[in-house]
């Protein structure tokens, strides 16, 4: 024996030892992955629960089949990939072929791992011998990747590390050969028979564990067992609860409890009628289990796996792999397809291929990207010509079949009709055109058209009289021709137009500027929508019954209604004009002596206490009665027309004659006052004496007048009621007047 023949063998004892002491303090990974994985892909989550499902229906239907799978061993090809940076994790293939051969004694329940009450699962495993494309192989890749370290907190280390070689997953178990995952925490993990066909299928196992039950334990995950401590003490339906399997204790631990131990009482609590135990159990020395205890699989778990082999991974059985199939040739691709004749772009693709293909997937892009699998994948494609691979994979070996198609593409469902105006939609969609109406339609631009018509220009205009069909056949500048009603036919209902209706008021059309007119239509139905209109065709907000006030603001305001009938069709009304007189701005007056005055240049009248007074229709009127005057303006001729000055003038006469013994008269103006009162005298007056005194006899104001006219403010008296006195040599006058 040499010296690398000693080295070797001193490798393989460190390995199996470490691999043996790892064991004591081993962690599956498979449940701290899935749960990062399910919430980020639901569908990994909804795969296993039809996987479990699957196996339920298959368990109880077996359970009245006690010989529930083939006496004969079912034989599993297995390939491994050993991720590696030169390091101790490129393990030697002897320490390859010593792990799978202890997984078979595992599995077959034989020496040195036989245990008296475990079973013999019936499942081997044959390291490959046959690859993918039909060639001879060791059953081992190698490939240098820093990917060898798997990161948990990077859900994409997993799936980016087994594209690096990852063989058919139906035909073989893949198992990847790391450093290290998640930085030691765990030593293995897998993924359920739910995962078949997807990129993360497969086991993956930190190299110093091959040599353990580690690679037993995800192969069992593989297979569909879960921990026998999964789902803990509950157990109404041993199918059901826990881990799925009758013959597993109800367990709550994975600490490596002392052996032998029971964690949970509830083992009797299934009624189902699966129940196997008729008294409490201690916790299993299970495989699926963490524990130092000597370990097994049980019936219930070898059924389980079983059934799952069978009936989800059971192309595995008719793998070539291990050559067990060689008589088989490789499959031959082949396919056909169908193309949407409607501008959609998809077309509808069938694989034609035999010989057994287990796998088929499909390039539509020639790009190397494979977008579809399976038997009847479609595809939308834009215009142009596309060449299609289809790629069989064959229980022995590989086929692709290329074909290149010629596809037309547009979103639009009517192309090469590009417009149309005058056609409304019902609310099912349909196309509606009033009767009468002109409809107008035009192609997408191109080189020639053919309209059903018989016109030949891009645009085609037609009077809409019958219900009918349009189309139309263009040629691009391409040269490619497009056929409008190959699949959707741009049919045109003709529908009846809605009846004229006629503007009316009873009021008159002439009118004071945003005075109201009442406007009427002679068309009332309520399955009519109504919308007034102002000149210059401006709608009228909230302007949509038969009756209208209309406001007009100026000279010759236009008014008229669109009629909207349920399907779309309209008619316009007649347009009625209303005058609008506009009124003048607010015009002021003022006051000299007796005479009022206005510098408005337009028609002009003077008012008496609101009456027109006859005549006064000049630029100042004389006060020569009691009362109080204001003057309206207006534009010539429009009278009724007028705006009120921003001013009244009060006055009040009276007899002095006490005071001048001669009939002489006294004004006092205005009368309510609020800030100024005025006093006018015919004649001159000399040393009278002017008081006024408040309503409780106080003098509020005094003084001496020598002029015939004086302007008293009272805008500081208290409102009320105040007395006023002239009195000299010749008499006196009295008078009450009131303060605002």
């Amino acid at each position: 024996m040499n010296r690398i023949q000693i080295t070797k063998i001193i490798i393989i004892f460190l390995l199996s030892c470490a691999g043996m002491a790892n064991a004591q303090s081993y962690h599956c990974g498979t449940d701290s992955l899935y749960l990062k994985l399910k919430k980020i892909n639901p569908q990994i989550e909804l795969n296993e629960k039809i996987q479990n499902q699957l196996i339920y229906e298959k368990t109880v239907e077996s359970m009245n089949h006690p010989s529930y799978h083939s006496q004969s061993i079912l034989t599993v090809p297995i390939v491994f990939h050993i991720m590696h940076e030169n390091g101790p994790e490129d393990v030697p293939d002897s320490i390859i072929t010593q792990a799978v051969n202890q997984l078979n004694l595992r599995y077959q329940n034989a020496s040195p791992y036989n245990d008296t009450a475990g079973t013999d699962i019936g499942i081997q495993f044959c390291l490959a011998s046959v690859d993918t494309n039909g060639n001879a192989t060791t059953g081992i890749t190698r490939d240098t990747s820093f990917l060898t370290n798997i990161n948990f907190n990077d859900y994409t280390h997993d799936t980016m590390m087994k594209n690096k070689n990852h063989w058919q997953d139906y035909l073989y178990l893949n198992v990847w050969v790391v450093r290290s995952i998640s930085n030691g925490a765990y030593t293995g993990y897998a993924y359920y028979p739910g995962s078949i066909g997807q990129p993360e299928d497969g086991v993956v196992i930190a190299y110093n564990a091959l040599n353990s039950y580690v690679l037993s334990h995800e192969v069992g995950h593989y297979f569909g067992l879960y921990h026998t401590f999964t789902g803990g003490c509950p157990n109404y339906n041993c199918l059901l609860d826990g881990d799925f399997v009758c013959d597993t204790p109800p367990d709550s631990t994975h600490n490596f409890e002392p052996c032998p131990g029971n964690s949970c009482s509830t083992d009797m609590n299934d009624t189902s009628g699966h129940n196997p135990f008729n008294t409490d159990m201690n916790d299993s020395p299970n495989y699926m289990d963490y524990t130092s205890c000597p370990l097994l699989f049980t019936n219930g778990q070898s059924q389980r796996m079983n059934l799952s082999l069978t009936s989800i991974r059971n192309l595995l059985l008719v793998s070539n792999g291990c050559g067990q199939n060689s008589t088989i040739g490789p499959p031959i691709a082949g396919f056909k397809y169908s193309i949407d004749t409607c501008y959609t772009g998809v077309v509808q693709f069938t694989d034609t291929s035999h010989n057994y293909p287990v796998e088929i997937k499909w390039d539509f892009l020639n790009n190397g990207v494979y977008e579809a699998s399976g038997t009847h994948p479609s595809y939308t494609f834009t215009t142009g010509h596309h060449t299609i691979k289809e790629v069989v994979q064959g229980i022995v070996g590989k086929d692709s079949c290329y074909r290149t198609i010629f596809v037309q593409y547009n979103a639009d469902v009517i192309y090469p009709i590009g417009s149309y105006a005058n056609i409304n939609t019902d609310s099912a969609g349909n196309l509606i055109a009033c009767q009468g109406i002109e409809v107008e339609l035009s192609s997408v631009a191109g080189v020639s058209y053919l309209w059903s018509n018989g016109a030949t220009t891009e645009n085609m205009n037609f009077i809409a009289d019958t219900s009918c069909s349009i189309w139309v056949t263009m040629v691009d500048d391409s040269g490619l021709t497009w056929h409008s009603n190959q699949c959707h036919q741009f049919a045109i209902t003709v529908v009846p137009g809605v009846a004229n209706s006629q503007v009316w008021t009873p009021d008159s059309t002439t009118i004071c500027q945003n005075d109201s007119v009442i406007l009427h239509l002679t068309l009332d139905s309520s399955i009519y929508h109504y919308q007034w209109y102002e000149e210059y065709f401006s709608a009228i907000s909230g302007a949509t019954d038969t009756v209208f006030a209309a406001h007009p603001s100026f000279f010759n305001d236009q008014y008229y209604a669109i009629i909207t009938a349920s399907d779309g069709c309209t008619s316009m009304s007649n347009i009625i004009s209303l005058n609008g007189i506009p009124l003048p701005a607010q015009q002021g007056i003022t006051l000299n002596g007796n005479i009022l005055s206005t510098i408005w240049g337009g028609g002009k009248q003077w008012f008496l206490n609101n009456v027109p007074i006859p005549g006064a229709t000049g630029m100042s009127d004389t006060v020569t009665q009691t009362g109080c005057y204001t003057c309206g303006f207006y534009f010539s001729p429009h009278i009724d027309c007028m705006t009120m000055s921003d001013t009244t003038f009060c006055f009040y006469f009276t007899d002095i004659e006490a005071l001048s013994n001669t009939s002489n008269s006294i004004t006092l103006y205005p009368d309510p006052v609020k800030d100024i009162l005025n006093i006018k005298m015919n004649t001159a007056t000399i040393n009278t004496t002017l008081t006024i005194v408040d309503i409780l006899g106080q003098t509020v104001y005094k003084t001496v007048l020598n002029t015939d006219f004086i302007s008293i403010p009272v805008n500081t008296f208290p409102a009320g009621i105040y007395s006023i006195s002239l009195k000299n040599d010749s008499g006196c006058f009295n008078r009450k007047w009131v303060k605002e």
